[in-house]
């Protein structure tokens, strides 16, 4: 879910959805579907050619551009070292994965980006890069092995909003961070990129209300995914995603294990366990428009053999998130972020 539910720049990490990380784009994670939606919307703005410049080796004039080639704009220019903006949107979102009710859900935020050499916080959350290496694949693309911090989050749902859970505890906030290695390929048409990533996170529950002190550690849980990124246009691009989630017995439990001081004659004692718990399909459609974005964010998500499919809390084989919303950058600094020479496509002889 499109992840908060990454973007593309091979010295960045750029992520929707989500975002849709669990953006943006996957359906477990409004949360990151959302932010993850809104800070790449917030910050996939093209710099004009005369405020940025490039690190990208200068293309082959000899090699003739054919005049059906789409003139799409250079998506390796540099771009501000910080960014500072406001993102909102709303959209509908599961309770928790295989959920069969939904919220309306809708988040204001201030959007904050700092592209640093290692330490980053932007399109993809707050992260530091550790390990970045370029290397040419073939005569078609480019790729980019990175090991980073990632993170993501879900939105809380209360004792008594949800009814198959009434009478249990509440679900809290829901925090997520932890490693993840990623490759990129970006192909030499200018038009289409590609991302393999695996991510291992812990995963952490805390009631603000209650202390952050008071924050309790429920295991940990990994994505790997593939994600493609299509721009059309100079001002639009779509981004389609597919994931899968897998849970250890801690975060698989919090989910859907019933306890036998909560069970009742329809919620039989559960006791979960880890494993596989579903798929997600997410679709992200990004407008760009001077110092503004708009964006539109829907994943789908199938649980069929998720190993709690027994769980009297599993009560849905389906799940759909969509998220709509606007962002706009106010401020940004002179100074541009440092980026990786890009090898050029290989001229032939």
């Amino acid at each position: 879910m499109f992840r908060n539910h990454d973007d593309f720049e091979e010295a960045d990490s750029r992520e929707l959805l989500p975002q849709l990380q669990r953006l943006s784009w996957v359906i477990r994670i409004f949360l990151s579907l959302m932010l993850g939606a809104v800070g790449f919307a917030a910050h996939s703005e093209e710099p004009s050619a005369s405020s940025a410049h490039t690190t990208e080796s200068t293309p082959d004039s000899s090699r003739p551009i054919p005049e059906s080639s789409p003139q799409i704009p250079s998506q390796d220019e540099a771009r501000a070292i910080w960014s500072l903006g406001l993102g909102g949107g709303g959209g509908v979102v599961p309770h928790y994965p295989a959920a069969d009710q939904v919220s309306m859900r809708a988040l204001v935020i201030p959007t904050f980006s700092y592209r640093g050499r290692i330490l980053r916080a932007d399109d993809e959350g707050t992260r530091a890069r550790f390990l970045q290496r370029l290397l040419p694949v073939g005569s078609w693309a480019t790729g980019t092995w990175e090991v980073d911090l990632s993170g993501s989050g879900a939105f809380p749902v209360g004792a008594n909003e949800n009814v198959t859970r009434r009478g249990m505890p509440p679900l809290e906030w829901i925090a997520e961070l932890g490693p993840r290695v990623s490759y990129r390929l970006r192909l030499f048409n200018g038009r289409d990129r590609l991302r393999f990533s695996l991510p291992v996170r812990g995963v952490f529950s805390a009631d603000p209300e209650r202390g952050v002190g008071r924050a309790a550690a429920r295991g940990w849980a990994t994505e790997p995914s593939i994600q493609w990124e299509r721009r059309r246009s100079a001002v639009w691009k779509w981004i389609l995603e597919y994931s899968l989630d897998v849970y250890d017995a801690g975060v698989a439990g919090y989910y859907y294990t019933v306890a036998p001081q909560f069970a009742t004659a329809e919620r039989p004692a559960y006791e979960a366990r880890g494993g596989y718990s579903g798929s997600n399909l997410s679709l992200a459609f990004i407008h760009t428009l001077p110092k503004a974005n708009l964006f539109f964010a829907v994943s789908q998500s199938w649980f069929k053999n998720s190993a709690n499919e027994l769980s009297p809390l599993f009560r849905s084989l389906t799940n759909t998130t969509w998220a709509v919303g606007l962002s706009v950058n106010l401020y940004e600094s002179k100074q541009r972020e440092e980026t990786l020479s890009v090898p050029t496509r290989p001229t032939t002889p």
